[in-house]
């Protein structure tokens, strides 16, 4: 009986070593954009603490490819790092049963050279005060020269203006275009503004007075296809 219960003792000890803390509940396995035009592209994940407990996470960048498209990668995990940084240097606390869907972010930066490029970056998220209990995702990132549809359709016939702005924005549908999707991002790559447009819109206001005064990223869409996408600074 008392071999049993150290063989109990061992097993329980072992799963509270290395059990899964963390998991991922969703994640962008691939994002793309333009060789020309895109200035940014980010990822994001979602992770869950599956615990009774408060944990502090860190997030780690591991095995990636290093090409002209992802040897400029920065992590964004509550704050963002430069891009030399591959290892978080402060835990985000994620409590019982939640799922922080926010604080990471990842994004590269395109040479805007117009070469079709790709590569995939590894993400581990793991406990600060146990790192082996870990969770990971891997991520690819992708630019390429999108042609068919943008035959009719070129940068110019978008225009969003003023830049610098105060808040107020408009953005001007000089094709027409059937439907156009247009995204606003901060520097950590949260989506602070999105909206589908359709062609009842010529012109277009956006209100983003509520937003601090800074330097965001912006994307307009048609379907699936990135037709323009540039900084954007607010200022107040």
């Amino acid at each position: 009986m008392r071999l049993i219960g150290i063989s109990v003792i061992l097993v329980v000890a072992a799963n509270l070593s290395f059990g899964q803390s963390l998991e991922i509940t969703k994640y962008d396995s691939l994002v793309t954009g333009d060789a020309y035009n895109t200035n940014a592209i980010f990822a994001h994940a979602s992770v869950k603490n599956i615990t009774n407990q408060s944990l502090e996470v860190m997030v780690k960048r591991t095995n990636y490819e290093n090409n002209d498209l992802t040897n400029y990668n920065s992590i964004c995990w509550g704050v963002c790092y430069l891009p030399h940084v591959s290892v978080s240097t402060q835990a985000v606390v994620i409590d019982p049963g939640d799922t922080d869907s926010t604080s990471f972010s990842s994004y590269v930066i395109p040479d805007h050279d117009g070469i079709p490029q790709s590569g995939t970056i590894n993400y581990v998220f793991f406990l600060a005060n146990q790192p082996q209990d870990s969770v990971s995702v891997t991520i690819r990132f992708s630019v390429g020269v999108y042609t068919g549809i943008n035959q009719r359709i070129s940068n110019n016939d978008f225009l969003l203006y003023p830049n610098p702005t105060s808040g107020k924005l408009r953005i001007n549908n000089n094709n027409q275009a059937d439907k156009f999707y247009v995204r606003i991002f901060d520097l950590s790559g949260k989506t602070v503004f999105h909206k589908f447009f359709d062609n009842s819109y010529s012109k277009a206001d956006i209100d983003l007075s509520r937003l601090n005064a800074g330097v965001y990223s912006y994307i307009i869409y048609l379907d699936d296809t990135v037709l323009q996408s540039n900084k954007l600074v607010i200022s107040k």
